[in-house]
């Protein structure tokens, strides 16, 4: 590109300069400067200059030949400028095809590495049986101090897996109808790692690897979950090279002790980026600030991870702010869910407020941050960023278990549902939903935006309790003329309140009454019926001056 525009540019000359007068022809014979001669200078005086000037060309020759050369050179730069536009926009295309063609690559390197893993654990097991040893019980007692409870654990523990692994690698299980592949949750405590385990993970590795889809529709996919058992590094690679060629769909890791904790957080990193998951889980499990920031800037880069989950896990605000900050670092990335409950989170620097006013956050379901300390202060930062951003559409925001008070929440509830008057009310039917602790009264429910998923029957709903609550101190009145202005505003307006107060009021009453979404809460909301607020409206509001006025 660069050599082109060289090329171009170097064909543009600029006209060579006029010639200036020496030095020598502007001296006279005795060496004295000459002054030019002035047009009216002549015999005849102005009159001269003006018979010049009659009798002379429009232009001057050489004055119209630099005017031209001008303009050719003005066309040449925006012909060149328009060839530099079209080669910019070319080489994006060809970077982008660069792009795709070396994500291509990868993945035919992963799925040629995974194809001779493969190549090599058939051509060692012809005859396949499940090969692991399983230790005597004797063995378990030396090693781990006669401990009886971890005897039973491990012989549960190396059952389980060898079941499971043989049912695999026979295709005896239903991983298109049921792909969950769970080791571990039968367990009551942690089983802690052993050295004769090594070889059972192995078969499961050699396992996943020889996975294949039985017909000829989508693969399977597995749905790997492991809990209550220590993991190693040596165990977190066999899993990493077991998980290529898209073999893995989910993957949740729950109380597990990491030996070597962060070399076990790389490759469980690498087996993210190295794989086509869908969802992942990372529950109960102590990682450092920069194990977090590791394992949040891979998921962000992750183009395909949709439901991310990681659950106490941040030891301090420090792992937990670098967490968020690598996340909420991605533009454009789109997620079903991110639970983040239980990380220390807070909202340093305002990172919290900061991500949902960026405009980048693209959630379809929920952003859950539970138990992370957010107080008042951090509340009100949030409420303000929501008034700003109106995008999130069918959005929920999980904030229970914060030490966020009354005060807070009522903060929060205004973003949502302002009460204080019909227009103000209206303005805050925000899209997103709030969600504080379950013993919330109904009616603070719907002022955090739980009733429901359309905004339009839940503004109906809203404008409904507001009627309701001012018929039942008898002010609608006053609530119509606050809103309203003067008499002769109001009088012009009388029927199209009364046709939005009975509308909204019709819908609002029907939606609570017979909401699918938490029926038995929000229908004791829908008490009064909808005629006797109208009622109100027309025996207590204008109707004197509708009179008077002859409408």
């Amino acid at each position: 590109l660069e050599a082109q525009c060289g090329s171009l540019l170097t064909t543009l000359t600029l006209p060579a300069p006029m010639p200036r007068e020496s030095r020598e022809s502007r001296m006279d014979n005795g060496g004295c400067r000459r002054n030019p001669k002035r047009r009216c200078d002549g015999p005849d005086g102005f009159a001269a200059a003006d018979a010049s000037a009659a009798n002379s060309t429009p232009a001057d020759p050489d004055l119209r030949t630099i005017i031209q050369q001008l303009q050719k050179q003005e066309e040449r730069m925006c012909a060149m400028q328009r060839e530099i536009d079209g080669l910019v926009l070319q080489n994006e295309v060809l970077n982008e095809e660069i792009r795709m063609l070396k994500l291509d690559g990868e993945g035919s390197s992963r799925c040629r590495a995974s194809l001779e893993t493969s190549v090599q654990i058939l051509k060692n097991c012809s005859a396949w049986q499940y090969s692991a040893p399983f230790k005597c019980y004797d063995y378990w007692m030396d090693n781990h101090h006669q401990d009886h409870e971890y005897c039973m654990r491990a012989n549960k523990f190396m059952t389980e897996i060898s079941s499971k692994i043989t049912q695999l690698r026979r295709d005896e299980l239903d991983l298109q109808n049921h792909p969950e592949f769970s080791l571990g949750a039968s367990l009551t405590e942690q089983l802690h790692h052993d050295p004769a385990f090594i070889s059972h993970w192995r078969e499961l590795g050699n396992a996943i690897h020889l996975m294949g889809g039985k017909t000829g529709g989508r693969k399977d996919k597995l749905e790997l979950s492991i809990s209550n058992i220590q993991l190693e590094t040596k165990i977190c690679r066999i899993l990493e090279d077991a998980v290529k060629m898209d073999k893995l769909h989910y993957l949740s890791l729950s109380s597990n002790v990491f030996i070597e904790s962060h070399e076990c957080i790389r490759s469980i990193a690498r087996t993210i980026s190295g794989s086509n998951l869908y969802s992942f889980a990372l529950e109960d499990n102590a990682i450092d600030a920069h194990s977090a920031q590791l394992l949040g800037q891979t998921i962000a880069d992750h183009e395909n991870l949709r439901q991310v989950a990681i659950i106490n896990c941040c030891r301090n605000e420090e792992a937990g702010f670098e967490l968020l900050r690598a996340l909420s670092a991605a533009r454009g990335r789109a997620y079903d869910y991110i639970d983040l409950e239980k990380n220390h989170i807070g909202n340093r620097e305002s990172c919290v407020t900061k991500w949902l006013e960026s405009g980048s956050l693209q959630i379809d379901e929920f952003l859950s941050l539970r138990g992370n300390g957010l107080d008042d202060n951090d509340a009100e930062e949030i409420a303000v960023a929501l008034r700003r951003t109106r995008n999130l559409n069918r959005f929920e925001l999980i904030l229970g278990m914060n030490p966020i008070s009354r005060i807070g929440w009522d903060v929060l509830s205004r973003v949502c549902c302002d009460h204080s008057s019909i227009s103000s009310l209206v303005q805050s039917n925000h899209t997103t939903r709030i969600y504080n602790n379950e013993a919330d009264s109904p009616l603070t429910k719907m002022r955090l935006n739980q009733v429901g998923l359309d905004p339009e029957p839940r503004l109906s709903s809203k404008l409904y309790k507001l009627f309701d609550s001012r018929h039942a101190s008898g002010g609608i009145a006053e609530l119509l003329n606050s809103e309203f202005g003067g008499e002769d505003v109001g009088v012009r307006l009388v029927p199209y309140v009364l046709r939005f107060v009975d509308f909204h009021c019709h819908e609002g009453f029907d939606y609570l009454d017979c909401n699918e979404y938490n029926a038995d809460d929000f229908a004791s909301l829908s008490r009064v019926l909808p005629l006797s607020v109208l009622f109100e409206c027309v025996r207590a509001w204008k109707i004197p001056e509708l009179s008077r006025s002859g409408m």
